[in-house]
């Protein structure tokens, strides 16, 4: 028989039953085991929005999904239906800054936004899965047959080859300029030894003019790269595409797990300038452990357990790593998590207060959801990416974004080539000269 899997998802859907009268959403999810397929292939084939994809750094996790069945803005709308049904999964996130209004360019994405899709692709512990999602209302005879159907046509489609078109080997258009850069890292040194602050995070955009299709992007996670890789295309033009260095936290049931990311140095330069011992960057990244231990202390039941700082490399960068560990209370969600640990000091600044409000007067552009949260939740399991090493990409039009920490021992010049080699990964693809793999 072609495609067993979808004799095994007609017998799971037909044996539920048609549901009472109930205003309250009840979300129903049919899980089948599937064969010889790629979640960023399968993205690639299908006109379905929006199109998500989440993975982890050895892409040992995978999730992409196509569609959705149910949208929200509100952080406790989403958390009200997990606690209640544990096979409910939202993807989604949320800009740096939640409470501005969006840019041109990012309105479609909005504020905040969390999805429960209609189709999701799943790879864990080498298994690859097709979930459904499907409302009460939805169990009919007429949409079984056609959510059969589809499901057929989804597992059946062939993924294009997309290959991206180079441009014209554009550097690009900085805001701020490096003019401007210099003159804002000098203030905020200056802020610093006035002790309004210890640690800012500066960023930059960098706006290329090309026609670039979402899609073209996704064989860049075709290789693992240490990377935690993201990609959140909300319409055929509309995409918000990285690979991050860090999750801002993950959380299984009541055991969370938070990560310090902070300082960066070349890979080729680490043997000259051992980025472990440096004191200017083991300064910035205690700014960092030292937020997350004061706010995950508030909401955990059991003592904070920290790793030993280490390095670790990512895009040709290394940067020093530590974990946290805890036991959560009882009582807390993910949306206390996130209101207490976002934005960390590594992307936007030390002590937290104020800080938000410093950078809008400080940035000459609009963040959006660079530097905010990407992810996904449900009730037993959330995976939070910090949305940085991205670009995003809209009609005729990229923009790559990079930033980095100012504390008083800071550099103006040598920051902004920090700038550079965040950017420079992207920078090539989009020019033709590097390949999609890290």
């Amino acid at each position: 028989m072609m495609y067993p899997e979808i004799h095994q998802f007609f017998e799971k859907y037909s044996s539920i039953k048609s549901p009472k009268e109930s205003k309250k959403v009840i979300i129903h999810r049919i899980e089948v085991a599937i064969h010889n397929h790629h979640p960023c292939s399968w993205l690639s084939a299908h006109a379905i929005y929006p199109k998500f994809y989440l993975a982890n750094r050895d892409h040992s996790e995978e999730l992409a999904t196509l569609g959705t069945i149910y949208e929200t803005k509100s952080l406790s709308n989403m958390q009200s239906m997990m606690k209640h049904d544990s096979d409910i999964i939202f993807c989604g996130g949320m800009a740096f800054d939640p409470q501005q209004k969006p840019q041109n360019h990012w309105k479609k994405f909005g504020k905040k936004h969390f999805f429960i899709p209609r189709f999701a692709m799943k790879t864990a512990q080498g298994i690859t899965t097709i979930l459904i999602f499907l409302k009460d209302t939805e169990i009919t005879a007429p949409f079984k047959k056609e959510l059969l159907a589809q499901v057929q046509q989804l597992l059946a489609h062939p993924a294009p080859e997309l290959i991206i078109t180079p441009s014209s080997k554009s550097k690009g258009i900085h805001f701020p300029n490096k003019k401007q850069w210099v003159k804002s890292v000098l203030q905020a040194k200056k802020d610093i030894s006035q002790n309004k602050y210890k640690k800012i995070v500066l960023a930059r955009e960098t706006l290329f003019k090309q026609s670039l299709h979402p899609e073209q992007l996704l064989s860049l996670f075709s290789t693992p790269a240490n990377t935690i890789d993201y990609y959140y295309q909300i319409s055929k033009t509309d995409a918000f595409v990285g690979r991050s260095p860090e999750y801002i936290f993950r959380r299984h049931k009541r055991n969370l797990v938070c990560e310090a990311v902070a300082a960066s140095i070349l890979a080729s330069q680490s043997t000259d300038s051992p980025i472990i011992s440096d004191p200017k960057s083991k300064k910035e990244h205690e700014y960092v452990t030292r937020h997350l231990t004061k706010q995950i202390n508030t909401l955990s039941v059991k003592t904070v357990k920290f790793t030993d700082t280490t390095t670790i490399v990512h895009l040709k960068l290394i940067h020093l790593f530590s974990t946290i560990r805890s036991k959560l209370k009882r009582s807390i969600q993910d949306c206390e998590i996130i209101h207490g640990l976002h934005p960390t000091p590594a992307v936007g600044g030390f002590p937290r207060k104020d800080i938000i409000k410093i950078l809008h007067k400080k940035e000459p552009f609009s963040r959006g959801w660079y530097a905010g949260l990407i992810g996904t939740l449900s009730k037993d399991k959330t995976d939070m990416a910090v949305a940085i090493r991205g670009m995003l990409i809209n009609k005729n039009t990229v923009r790559i974004f990079s930033g980095a920490g100012i504390i008083s021992e800071s550099d103006a010049n040598l920051e902004w080539d920090e700038l550079e080699q965040k950017t420079q990964y992207f920078k090539d693809i989009l020019n033709g000269q590097a390949t999609l793999h890290a």
